[in-house]
């Protein structure tokens, strides 16, 4: 065999190996993702092994929301969910009348990192009852996670969101 026969021929054996571990580079596994948005706050995310790959089954995460440029408080968030991961991603959007909420995140093995927007209504103003709402929101938030274990908690069932306590 020639030269030029054996370049032609290893091409598409390197090829088809090539792609055949692309998968492996993203193969989230399922468990209890947990790391920290760039406020430093806790992220959690939920994935369950579904019918031969993977969903996001929960996403929790809290985070500072402002109105008009202030800073009006902290909020929480907890999501159940059933999005596929598919090519080693997931878009989460969740739009109910007490939150908007959308994460896209990139599962790399053991570790997922994403970028996280949520806004909530929030009343302003001292007058009762109050005449003034607002839909605060958080700035554009990263964040990363990893492992933590390879049993998934439970979710919740809908979306919820809730404020924090101030530490302040």
């Amino acid at each position: 065999m020639n030269v030029m026969k054996k370049r032609r021929l290893a091409v598409p054996v390197v090829a088809a190996a090539l792609l055949a571990a692309a998968p492996a580079a993203f193969a989230q596994k399922a468990g209890t993702y947990i790391g920290t948005n760039n406020e430093g706050d806790e992220v959690e995310v939920v994935v369950a092994a579904s019918g031969g790959g993977f969903n996001l089954t929960g996403m929790s995460d809290s985070g500072t929301v402002y109105c008009k440029g202030t800073e009006v408080g902290g909020w929480g968030v907890a999501i159940g969910t059933s999005d596929p991961i598919t090519n080693g991603g997931v878009t989460l959007t969740v739009f109910v009348s007490t939150l908007y909420y959308t994460s896209t995140m990139t599962f790399k093995g053991k570790n997922v990192s994403g970028t996280i927007d949520f806004a909530v209504p929030v009343f302003s103003g001292t007058q009762q009852p109050p005449k003034k709402a607002c839909s605060a929101a958080t700035k554009k938030q990263t964040f990363t996670a990893t492992l933590s274990n390879t049993t998934s908690v439970t979710p919740p069932k809908g979306a919820y969101a809730w404020p924090l306590l101030s530490s302040k």
